[in-house]
């Protein structure tokens, strides 16, 4: 009989807070690229990551 395991993985996606004011400037241009790239483009990177391994998710978006 194969077991059955079930865990749980949490990702925080907060694209662009953690960014700002992160290299001494105040929303500078460089802050905000880093966080657009990190939710137009990681973002889906991590949900064709996780359907490669047929890994089901759920989103909540604040």
């Amino acid at each position: 009989m194969q077991d059955t395991y079930y865990i749980s993985v949490t990702i925080d996606v907060d694209a662009m807070a953690g960014w700002l004011g992160s290299y001494g400037g105040e929303d500078s241009l460089c802050d905000l690229s880093r966080g657009e790239f990190a939710g137009k483009i990681g973002v889906p990177r991590l949900l064709n990551l996780l359907e490669s391994f047929n890994i089901k998710a759920r989103f909540s978006l604040p």
